[in-house]
């Protein structure tokens, strides 16, 4: 049987963090970083009802691939604990950059994140580092 990998969150000393909050998050973007994506885009808009709006994608080689948002998957929970980790605000309406580290399998590996905010919408970029 294949060993099934795993995409985390992970603090200076490679402990996974968050684990229970993010989990769906991570689950969401594995098909991103299986695929050795460039870059992975979050966006989370805010309707006039009060309901979120997600959108969940990757880019590689100039195409961009839908992710499917997986169950349990709370996106502005999942922003914020993202902005924290990175080092980033929790206030909103900031753009901010922040790096945070992952283990994707049995690699660690940094990630540069970017936030861009505008009026009821808030995206996260996410850019892993291969080597």
């Amino acid at each position: 049987m294949p060993k099934e990998v795993v995409l985390h969150a992970v603090n200076e000393d490679g402990t996974r963090v968050l684990v229970q909050i993010l989990t769906p998050f991570f689950a969401t973007l594995l098909p991103g970083f299986t695929d050795r994506a460039e870059e992975i885009r979050l966006s989370v808009f805010l309707a006039e009802t009060g309901a979120h709006i997600v959108s969940v994608n990757y880019v590689k080689r100039g195409a961009t691939f839908p992710l499917k948002p997986q169950m349990g998957f709370d996106p502005p929970v999942a922003l914020r604990r993202i902005r924290i980790l990175s080092g980033m605000s929790i206030l909103p309406n900031l753009n901010q950059t922040g790096k945070m580290q992952v283990r994707f399998g049995d690699v660690h590996m940094p990630i540069d994140v970017q936030l861009a905010a505008e009026a009821k919408r808030e995206t996260l970029i996410l850019r892993p580092q291969w080597q």
